[in-house]
């Protein structure tokens, strides 16, 4: 899923560079710079008085309960470009 998220917006990110580079009437564009970040969807992490808490719930040997869920990956690509 990270991998499809960074590979979109990498994606959006050449097609932007693209098409500003049309605009300003270029036929292309050199990637100058480029940063790509990429946040997995970790939980965030609780106050400690939670996880204390949550730890006192349960008892010896009893298992925590899990839940299928859905979770976010997000990906932001940023950069420079110099028009040719």
């Amino acid at each position: 899923m990270q991998t499809e998220a960074t590979a979109q917006a990498i994606a959006r990110f050449r097609a932007e560079a693209g098409d500003y580079a049309r605009q300003f009437g270029f036929g292309g564009y050199t990637l100058r710079e480029v940063s790509v970040n990429t946040d997995g969807g970790a939980p965030m992490p609780e106050p400690r008085f939670r996880v204390a808490m949550a730890a006192a719930k349960v008892g010896d040997g009893e298992s925590l309960p899990v839940e299928a869920g859905k979770g976010s990956v997000t990906a932001t690509v940023a950069g420079s470009i110099q028009l040719k």
